[in-house]
């Protein structure tokens, strides 16, 4: 995550969690790129070798990226396809209410 996007998060007391669609083989991958890049995050794998959770079909996930802000109340406020510019975060973030 870029610098200017963690800070983002942080200000706003927001979470990211990755959802990973990869097969089992291709997500060790992942997971070693994850920590090659020091992601902070925790990277959900959507299919382990015992288990398939399907959260591509839960939130209907046509590509990746795809980025969903959840509020408080775990309602999804707002979806988004492709590359998430710090400018596209911050437009998200705006729209959650006030606590």
């Amino acid at each position: 995550m870029l610098g200017s996007q963690k800070e983002l998060f942080e200000s706003n007391n927001t979470r990211v969690v990755s959802i990973n669609l990869d097969e089992p083989p291709r997500a060790r991958v992942v997971v070693g790129f994850a920590k090659q890049q020091s992601f902070t995050f925790p990277i959900v794998m959507n299919k382990t070798a015992e288990q398939a959770y399907d959260f591509d079909k839960a939130f209907k996930v046509m590509g990746t990226p795809t980025s969903y802000l959840i509020d408080g109340a775990g309602l999804v406020v707002e979806g988004h396809y492709g590359p998430l510019s710090p400018q596209d975060l911050q437009a998200s973030l705006d729209k959650l209410p006030v606590p």
